[in-house]
């Protein structure tokens, strides 16, 4: 199979020594989220699929300067955000498992225990104040996927992998919020930020996912059950719907009772990959088999404009936005699926129980764009404060 493609540069974050038809589906997948502009490869010849890895995760090493004189050890220049960065060094891990290229080794070490913090939670002091659950969970992916892959370990007098996700998770229990809603984790961390009342998807979908691999990696059926009372929140509150789309959040202040029918294909891949987990978990379990259907979930992810979805209007699009965020969400999502390979799914190659999906349902009255829709889909600053959001 042939694929061209031409992405800008330098290229966004790729996986990449256990099955190379793992890493070209991976490559595949990233390849349909960039902008068309430059790469030929083959997905059918390994060298080939190598050989863009390669490429690709050279251009992830352009973008990156904190290694450099006068750079902060885990951070990506304006206008990236923070969180983003762990992303991108799970990518880098990700690419030196399956191609054994250990390059970037080195500073993927130095950058995750530099953001590890003294809390060994990934909370550094120069961004809790506005650091959120989601920001803060992402990073811990990272160091998720360090231990799983067996990446190398930090030296023994620093915090390791799994005491760094362990640190994350017990800090985001901590947060559990039974005063509204019955449960479930707020996006911000911080009252003084705005979206404290906001209880979003990707932040309860973030600590579903360490709960579920900590369950399976640690063999502790402590984390096997908060990972089955978020699924069942989530659900619960209707953020994940009977068809298996998965809704943007909700606001506290009024219970839960109103959904922000926004949709990001993140959202299904953090849920898709955490449900793998405990299918093997619990030996197979029924309940967790039809969370499969998350990998065919339509999406509105791949824009890169400012907030839409299949199911409202298109929120008005921001000058001076060149987005920075967007685009990475269906990068993290083409990561995901390839990791589900003990799912029942991943046994055939695609996944049987998952009947195609029916239409998306019916438009619900417009929804205001969240403030985390807002700063990752690009909208400017200024646009943000007109909303009454923060950055």
């Amino acid at each position: 199979m042939q694929v061209q493609a031409y992405p800008s540069w330098p290229p966004s974050p790729a996986g990449s020594r256990q099955s190379m038809s793992i890493i070209s589906t991976f490559l595949h997948l990233l390849l349909l989220a960039l902008p068309i502009h430059g790469i030929d490869v083959d997905l059918d010849n390994d060298d080939s699929v190598v050989m863009t890895a390669r490429v690709l995760a050279e251009g992830v090493r352009h973008y990156y300067t904190g290694d450099r004189p006068g750079g902060i050890p885990g951070y990506l220049p304006p206008p990236y955000y923070w969180w983003e960065a762990g992303p991108m060094f799970g990518s880098l891990i990700d690419y030196w498992f399956y191609t054994g290229d250990s390059t970037y080794n080195n500073i993927i070490i130095q950058a995750m225990l530099h953001q590890a913090s003294e809390t060994q939670n990934f909370m550094p002091a120069n961004q809790t104040r506005v650091e959120g659950n989601d920001d803060q969970c992402f990073w811990a992916l990272a160091a998720m996927a360090a231990a799983e892959r067996r990446f190398t370990d930090p030296p023994p007098d620093q915090p390791q992998w799994l005491t760094l996700v362990q640190g994350t998770f017990n800090s985001q229990a901590a947060r559990w919020d039974m005063e509204t809603c019955g449960g479930g984790l707020k996006w911000q961390i911080f009252r003084f930020n705005k979206g404290f009342n906001y209880k979003n998807t990707i932040s309860n979908g973030c600590f579903f996912n360490i709960a579920a691999r900590l369950a399976t990696y640690t063999n502790n059926h402590t984390y096997a059950v908060w990972a089955e009372k978020t699924w069942e929140w989530v659900q619960r509150i209707g953020l994940i719907t009977p068809d298996y789309y998965f809704l943007d959040g909700t606001d506290d202040l009024k219970n839960c009772s109103q959904l922000n029918r926004n949709r990001w294909t993140y959202n299904a891949g953090i849920f898709m990959l955490g449900a793998a987990h405990m299918y093997q978990f619990t030996n197979g379990s029924e309940i967790w088999k039809p969370a499969c259907k998350t990998s065919s979930t339509p999406s509105t992810s791949s824009s890169t404009k400012a907030p839409t979805s299949s199911t409202n209007p298109p929120a008005k699009p921001t000058t001076n936005a060149q987005p920075t965020s967007s685009p990475s969400k269906p990068t993290s999502r083409a990561g995901w699926p390839p990791r589900c390979k003990f799912a029942p799914s991943r046994r055939r190659g695609s996944c049987p129980s998952c009947a195609p999906l029916p239409p998306a349902p019916p438009a619900p009255a417009p929804s205001a764009p969240t403030a985390r829709s807002a700063r990752r889909s690009g909208m400017s600053a200024s646009s943000r404060a007109a909303q009454g959001w923060g950055s």
